[in-house]
């Protein structure tokens, strides 16, 4: 009997000891799981976090490309208009120099540099209007210039000296070709005074 009893003590303490053994594997496992757990939670909580941050970096570039895109555009558009204007104004120039009026612009030109005419220059022009030329000269005490038709000239005069050494052009076209960079700030700057680089 006695035997019987410390059997039934021993197997009783051996299945506690079995159960305070698988209980505290079981709050190991536990712990592992739920330390596992929250790192995972953790990692996941960082990715999802990144992801975001890598996706609002990936829109605000391409905000940003999409602006500069369209900089560029309005910029290029702004450029084609001064351009267009400016191709009017070289229109105007050449119509002015085949019309009836061109007369008086051109001796106005010949004017101008009349006063360096030294003796033995001469004045190259416009075939047609070599006579006008002549006249003008002759009118101003200038008559001993010679005048030389020339079909590189359309609209105005150039005067060179005797030797050949000294030529001063003065054409619409040149004049306009020497302002052509302001007239396009100035252009830029009228029809888009909203755009601070040009105010």
């Amino acid at each position: 009997m006695n035997a019987q009893r410390l059997l039934d003590a021993m197997t009783q303490l051996a299945a506690e000891e079995r159960e305070a053994c698988f209980a505290e594997a079981r709050r190991e496992i536990d712990a592992v799981l739920e330390q596992a757990h929250r790192k995972a939670t953790e990692r996941r909580e960082r990715a999802l976090m990144a992801a975001r941050e890598e996706l609002e970096r990936a829109k605000r570039q391409q905000r940003v490309r999409a602006e500069a895109a369209a900089q560029r555009e309005a910029l290029s558009i702004r450029e084609a208009v001064a351009e267009d204007v400016l191709a009017t104004v070289k229109e105007s120039i050449e119509a002015l120099a085949s019309s009836p009026h061109f007369t008086e612009t051109l001796e106005a030109l010949l004017a101008e540099i009349a006063p360096e005419a030294a003796p033995g220059g001469r004045v190259l022009a416009p075939p047609e209007h070599v006579e006008t030329c002549k006249q003008w000269l002759a009118n101003h005490g200038l008559a001993a210039c010679e005048v030389v038709p020339t079909h590189d000239l359309k609209d105005g005069v150039v005067l060179e000296s005797a030797d050949r050494t000294v030529r001063i052009t003065n054409t619409l076209s040149e004049r306009f070709a020497r302002r052509e960079r302001e007239a396009r700030r100035l252009c830029m700057k009228t029809l888009f005074p909203e755009v601070p680089e040009y105010a």
